[in-house]
């Protein structure tokens, strides 16, 4: 899948996103020795695989290994990037220093040697890691490398080894910074010298600030912190040695400036699927939704992605979550950003980093307990100028390119952006998103139907939707509409005491062809409005985005309590319409605006293609103000005040039987049709109802009728 900072040599790409701070990495170095940043030229994504220690602890052995690089064939994981398997502590034939016992492999746990099973990995398509450390001895006890880096980075070469983790294990804790960073320099400088390549891990507990020094000495990642706890949110106090995962997040929040491509922060092994059940980790287990949302948070962070559960029998939730290949995307672009956290109120958070394509990678992360409002805005949150984009839902979306949906800027927030999340126990605190610019991800959009169909079918309807806008935004002549192609005829709108009925037909004619029969005419705007249009369609789709683009910027992005209701929407479309018409270039359309006032009184008023408007309690457009208006008059009352005598099902009853008449007598109307109730409580639209009891047995009576089969 293609689905956010001036700097010493540390660093090349820097960016900046939203209002986020820009973090200058300080280098700290012993001796003016050499940079080696990225000088093996590996990990140029983070890496990816499975390592041993929080499952299995020492209790390894050959055995264990091969079965787990053959689960990691057979489930899929290996195809999908997890391709390094990385040997923890444990695998050493001894414990105590140098001066007891040299370094080599338990022959017990491994009969055939490291080199064989390293081979056996090969075969497979994957990579092989081991563990070592800088000190006597390593975290477990074992034999260390200290004094002895050079062969031992030699004898890990020719076992074939292309990852080692090179842990202090805190045991340099009061040591200083020139002495942490000596140990670590010379481990790296004897893989260098040697003819295989390694990826260097190198830990340190997060002390001494080594994200600001680890990459100048040839480190491809670095551990941030101390372990990691298999909670998500722990509520008390470990006494700062294990960090929950909410807690990792946080601590990686000021260290993007320290990420890039071959060298990455590492927020620790992944805890999916250890289900409270590891053997060197504490913590009770996460839910399902926190796992996933653990893996989707150190994906878009850019950390290497190391799953620490028994991938032999991992459950199907936890599989699942692990091979989403949108999510690994993100976390192996090749522009190998770190989210940057661009937005923190409360609870809410959205983090969000620029892919190598130029387009954005999102997370809207709710950490609270409660449901929350989630607002994203890529104009404030991004700081990009782009008037349309698509946008991608990564969990949702499954990998299908049919999934990205386009929007223009201001209806995003309308209907994407105020995502609810619920809280961790009760359902996924967490919307992971794909944001580009153009369609690089899908086709581009349908054109809108033009007024002659080369290409017969239902006029477009959904302008707000997958829409091109691009050309009303030209420098060349426009081409005005010279009159209606494609129309819809009558609207019906009739006032009764407590609000508004409002009905139009589905049909609409090309020329006197009754063409498309599932054209629906009656647009609400919340909180309670309805509009009717009558005249053309393309117009009326037209129409249509500016009232809600009107809707959008005073209802949801204005600071102010206001809210448009009825009587506003029909001021703006006279002036619209009026506008028009004085540039010679009108909107071939009639309307009925149905609602409420500013007294939250019944409202009912047309406007028509000159910018005319007229109120009445029964108005009709169309053929249904010679046809329809007569018999609306016959049974409603004509003046405002009678108005409060009008139930609605009388309303309903008068419009239902004027629209049969329409149907019998207007060869342009249809008996499907869309109707709308509208008050002070909401609107009640429904669609597609179906005229009822109908007879044309009048037909005789009518002069000619019968003619065409004499």
């Amino acid at each position: 899948m293609r689905v956010l900072l001036a700097v010493v040599p540390l660093l090349s790409r820097l960016t900046t996103l939203g209002t986020a701070q820009v973090v200058t990495p300080a280098i700290i170095t012993t001796d003016g020795g050499k940079n080696l940043t990225d000088a093996n030229g590996l990990a140029k994504t983070p890496p990816m695989g499975w390592s041993s220690w929080i499952q299995f602890g020492e209790d390894i052995n050959e055995q264990l290994i091969r079965d787990t690089i053959d689960a990691l064939e057979s489930t899929g994981l290996r195809d999908v990037g997890f391709k390094f398997v990385n040997l923890d502590d444990g695998w050493q034939a001894h414990k105590g220093d140098r001066s007891q016992h040299p370094l080599t492999y338990d022959p017990v746990k491994f009969p055939n040697g490291i080199k064989a099973v390293a081979d056996y990995a090969h075969s497979k398509g994957f990579k092989m890691g081991i563990y070592s450390g800088p000190g006597g001895t390593t975290c477990a006890g074992y034999t260390g490398s200290q004094g002895h880096e050079t062969t031992d980075a030699q004898m890990f070469a020719s076992w074939g080894i292309d990852h080692l983790k090179y842990d202090a294990c805190c045991a340099f804790e009061n040591a200083s910074i020139p002495e942490v960073q000596n140990v670590f320099r010379t481990m790296s400088q004897a893989l260098l010298n040697t003819s295989h390549p390694i990826v260097y891990h190198t830990c340190h507990c997060g002390w001494a600030d080594i994200w600001q020094w680890a990459a100048y000495l040839g480190a491809n990642h670095w551990r941030i912190g101390q372990d990691i706890s298999d909670d998500f949110n722990y509520p008390g106090n470990r006494e700062k040695y294990y960090f929950d995962v909410l807690d990792m997040i946080d601590r990686g929040n000021e260290l993007t400036a320290y990420a890039g491509p071959g060298h990455f922060n590492d927020f620790d092994m992944l805890i999916i699927g250890l289900n409270g059940k590891s053997i060197e980790l504490v913590g009770t287990g996460c839910s399902n939704v926190e796992y996933r949302t653990h893996f989707s948070m150190w994906s878009i962070l850019s950390s290497p992605l190391l799953i620490g559960a028994d991938v032999r029998n991992l459950d199907n939730a936890s599989l699942e979550t692990l091979l989403n290949a949108d999510i690994i995307a993100l976390n192996q672009d090749p522009a190998g950003n770190q989210a940057q956290l661009v937005r923190d109120i409360a609870n809410v958070q959205v983090y969000a980093k620029e892919l190598d394509d130029g387009s954005y990678g999102v997370a809207l992360l709710n950490r609270g307990g409660q449901t929350a409002d989630i607002t994203f805005g890529v104009r404030r949150d991004l700081v990009i100028e782009w008037d349309r984009f698509y946008l991608r839902d990564l969990w949702e979306s499954k990998g299908n390119a049919s999934d990205y949906t386009f929007y223009n800027i201001p209806f995003l927030r309308q209907r994407s952006c105020r995502m609810k999340r619920r809280s961790t126990k009760y359902g996924n605190p967490l919307k992971m998103l794909m944001i580009a610019k153009s369609s690089v991800f899908a086709p581009d959009p349908i054109p809108a139907m033009n007024h002659y169909p080369q290409a017969w079918g239902r006029p477009r309807d959904d302008v707000y939707g997958p829409y091109d806008h691009s050309h009303l935004k030209t420098s060349m002549p426009t081409t005005h509409t010279q009159s209606p192609a494609v129309t819809g005829t009558s609207v019906l709108g009739v006032k009764f005491k407590d609000g508004v009925v409002i009905a139009a037909d589905n049909l609409a004619s090309y020329g006197s062809l009754a063409r498309f029969t599932d054209v629906k005419r009656l647009r609400t705007f919340p909180p309670n409005t309805v509009i009717g249009f009558g005249g053309d369609v393309s117009d009326m789709q037209y129409l249509d985005r500016l009232l809600q683009s009107l809707d959008i910027r005073e209802n949801y992005l204005s600071s102010s309590e206001h809210t448009l209701n009825a009587k506003n929407l029909h001021t703006y479309l006279s002036k619209v319409m009026y506008k028009r018409r004085s540039e010679f270039n009108p909107l071939w359309n009639m309307m009925l605006v149905a609602g409420l006032d500013d007294d939250d009184k019944p409202f009912l008023a047309s406007v028509d293609l000159l910018g005319t408007t007229f109120s009445s309690p029964t108005l009709a457009t169309g053929f249904g103000a010679h046809l329809a208006q007569p018999l609306l008059r016959k049974l409603m009352p004509n003046d405002e005040e009678s108005v409060k005598d009008v139930t609605k099902e009388m309303a309903v009853e008068a419009v239902k039987a004027s629209m049969k008449v329409l149907f019998y007598r207007d060869a342009r109307s249809m008996d499907k049709y869309s109707i709308a109730v509208v008050t002070k409580d909401g609107v009640e639209l429904k669609e597609d109802e179906k005229l009822e009891n109908q007879s044309w047995g009048f037909a005789d009576q009518i002069r000619g009728y019968g003619t065409q089969t004499a």
